[in-house]
């Protein structure tokens, strides 16, 4: 009992003089439970999830917003304009309307971005063909 009162008293907990065993026993039980904190589960992101800052920012998500970007500006352009950036990429869609020269453009730019051309595998080539 004298162990229990002063688990009680440490705990902050006041009971009155005449509360019972029972009663001290529950009450040191109900605190203890609810003072206990569910254990948290960390769940594990992928592996190139992890480079993002953790708030969505993905690979995919960084896409996403990019071509965004890239609606919004080009809407503001001519369709001379597309029609230039179109031919700088090799791509003849002259005679098409403007809304579908943004679609074509925003196509060939998401491959362009895609194709990641310096990959670590060409690096890694490179460097051990300069070090040779």
């Amino acid at each position: 009992d004298e162990q229990l009162d002063e688990e009680l008293q440490a705990a902050g907990i006041r009971l009155p003089a005449n509360a019972t065993r029972a009663d001290k026993v529950n009450q040191y039980l109900q605190v203890d439970m609810a003072t206990s904190p569910a254990p948290v589960v960390e769940k594990r992101q992928p592996v190139m999830a992890r480079f993002g800052s953790g708030h969505g920012d993905t690979r995919g998500d960084r896409l996403m917003e990019k071509r965004k970007k890239w609606v919004e500006e080009w809407n503001t352009w001519d369709e001379d304009r597309l029609l230039h950036r179109l031919l700088k990429l090799g791509i003849d869609a002259s005679g098409n309307p403007k809304s579908r020269l943004i679609d074509i453009l925003l196509e060939a730019e998401t491959e362009r971005l895609n194709k990641q051309r310096c990959t670590p595998k060409r690096l890694q080539f490179f460097g051990i063909a300069c070090a040779v």
